[in-house]
């Protein structure tokens, strides 16, 4: 089955071109303290607003940091917050959804009104909500996104498990005297794998986004926040609300001035 599976995907080329493309993206995330050409956080008051260049590609931000080694870096915090958000919200739904689709019932009817509550909100709304419980720092960011993520997942999978549990192979599973356990694992769940797969990939770009969108306190990750202080008590970015190009030129001057040795 899985050599099946395989041998299709390489005939598919749009598929091959695509899994080679996130290779490269997930490559440049884990390795990105060799391929960024500057550090994301040191930046240069001489390149403020610095228009794309051989040396900068992407060009740099207000603070003279380089925006393509901001992206390279950036990339790994959206990837770890994307994959382990998803796959542990992915796990603790599978856990549920079976459970809730195989019993049926009472305990079906009071989880699906419970997270037909929690869908209600808006999910940013909620990430922001949980953020503000928990605090800030990677962690509790790849916390609240997970718990966003569950609701949709658990009624994902439990919709995909109810259409299969009264399948004949269930049934013959329920004749020979396999347990509960055993049917939802061994029998129901590897059936309805594909959607689940589906559906947690499709969860990825948007866990990474909700992380960017909603702030998460991100910030202080990997030591940023003394990177920010210290750019803050530099006197180029109190005149931020400045765009004239003629007093960022100025400014870019006098900083070539005091940067050059003196003869």
């Amino acid at each position: 089955m899985f050599r099946d599976v395989v041998r299709r995907f390489a005939r598919n080329r749009l598929a091959l071109v695509s899994f080679f493309v996130l290779v490269a993206i997930a490559l440049m995330a884990v390795l990105a303290d060799v391929i960024a050409p500057y550090s994301p956080y040191t930046g240069d008051f001489a390149k403020v607003y610095a228009a794309p260049s051989a040396e900068h590609p992407f060009g740099c931000d207000e603070n003279g940091r380089d925006i393509l080694s901001r992206i390279i870096y950036g990339a790994r915090v959206s990837l770890t917050v994307g994959f382990v958000a998803v796959g542990i919200s992915t796990g603790v739904s599978i856990i549920i959804g079976l459970a809730v689709a195989y019993y049926g019932g009472l305990v079906d009817a009071v989880v699906m009104r419970f997270l037909d509550m929690l869908m209600a909100f808006p999910s940013i709304l909620f990430a922001i909500i949980m953020m503000s419980v928990f605090g800030k720092g990677l962690d509790k960011a790849i916390l609240a996104i997970t718990l966003v993520g569950i609701p949709g997942s658990v009624r994902m999978v439990r919709a995909t498990a109810a259409s299969v549990k009264e399948s004949d192979y269930v049934q013959a599973a329920r004749a020979i005297g396999c347990n509960d356990l055993t049917i939802m694992f061994r029998h129901i769940l590897p059936n309805i794998l594909a959607p689940i797969t589906l559906h947690g990939g499709a969860g990825l770009p948007g866990a990474g986004r909700s992380a960017a969108d909603g702030g998460m306190g991100l910030h202080a990750v990997h030591g940023q926040e003394r990177h920010i202080r210290r750019a803050a008590s530099d006197p180029l970015p109190r005149h931020r609300h400045l765009r004239n190009r003629a007093v960022l030129q100025s400014v870019r001057r006098r900083a070539a001035r005091r940067a050059r040795p003196e003869a």
